[in-house]
């Protein structure tokens, strides 16, 4: 019981406090580890890294996403998963071409939308710059654990 009346009264009494407080104070920390953006959205890739003076002023090459690798979302609360899956916006005879010339494995084509499959382990944030440079539309796939592909 008197548990109970304690977690009650330090309730009411820290209400006004958070009710009156700034929202940048009560927002959950960036996640530690390197920005990754993908699809537009930023992740976070989960081992942080050591302070370097070359990222910090913006010569530093953008971090690599490999597929199967573990990332973390802005709030740092969902985890998500590179698949390796990687959708393309291109007929079957280009697909095909792609996944030849990219070591990738055609999943399925339909409606003009293809679905390529990379290799564990397989660089895609490269993959995927050199889709776009040849004129492709391609967007990499991320799942996470609440939201599974069925």
């Amino acid at each position: 019981m008197k548990l109970k009346t304690i977690l009650l009264s330090s309730a009411l009494l820290s209400a006004p406090v958070m009710a009156t407080g700034e929202l940048a104070e009560l927002a959950v920390a960036t996640p530690q580890g390197e920005a990754v953006v993908i699809n537009g959205k930023t992740f976070y890739k989960d081992a942080p890294q050591a302070f370097s003076l070359l990222r910090f002023f913006g010569l530093e090459d953008a971090p690599k996403v490999y597929a199967g690798e573990t990332l973390t979302d802005a709030t740092g609360l969902v985890s998500h998963k590179t698949s390796g899956l990687i959708l393309v916006k291109a007929d079957k005879t280009t697909a095909e071409s792609l996944a030849k010339e990219n070591d990738l494995s055609l999943v399925s084509s339909a409606g003009g939308i293809a679905v390529l499959k990379a290799t564990s382990g397989a660089e895609l944030t490269e993959l995927i710059s050199n889709l776009e440079a040849q004129g492709l539309r391609a967007q990499l796939e991320v799942f996470s654990e609440m939201k599974k592909p069925e």
